[in-house]
C-alpha cells in the first residue's frame, strides 16, 4: 500500500478533474510503465484510474477522474477531495502486458519505386 497526499487538483473539462498525487512521506514513488493503473480506497470501495505520465515522475502520480453521478460513488468521493487529503492506494499495476512482434517484410520493386509485396508475422 501508498499512502499518498492529494498536492493539487484542476478542471480538465466541465466533469473531468486531474489529480497530482505525492507520497505523505515526501520520497520516491514506485516506477510504472505505459497502461499502468493505480487503486484507490474511495468511500465506495476500491477504484482504478489510470497513471498520465510516461515517463513517470519519482516524485508524483497524476490522474484523471470523470464524475459520473449516476455511478458507484467513486467518482463522486474522489470529486470532493481537496489539496491535503490523504489517500491509500495499491502500487500501479498492468493488466495487460506489452507484446513485442517480429515483423518480415517481403519488398519487391518495379520502376523506381520498392514497395511491401507481403507481410509475414513471427
Amino acid at each position: 500500500m501508498i499512502d499518498l497526499v492529494i498536492d493539487g487538483t484542476r478542471a480538465l473539462a466541465p466533469r473531468i478533474a486531474e489529480f497530482t498525487l505525492r507520497a505523505c512521506s515526501g520520497g520516491l514513488l514506485p516506477t510504472f510503465a505505459a497502461g499502468a493503473y493505480i487503486e484507490i480506497e474511495t468511500g465506495a470501495g476500491w477504484r482504478a484510474y489510470s497513471l498520465l505520465d510516461v515517463p513517470p515522475s519519482p516524485w508524483m502520480y497524476r490522474i484523471a477522474v470523470e464524475l459520473q453521478p449516476e455511478g458507484s460513488g467513486g467518482s463522486v468521493w474522489m470529486h470532493r477531495r481537496s489539496p491535503g487529503d490523504r489517500l491509500v492506494a495499491r502500487e500501479p499495476a498492468i493488466v495487460m502486458a506489452r507484446r513485442t512482434f517480429r515483423i518480415k517484410v517481403l519488398q519487391s520493386s518495379s520502376g523506381a519505386a520498392a514497395r511491401p509485396a507481403r507481410r509475414f508475422q513471427s
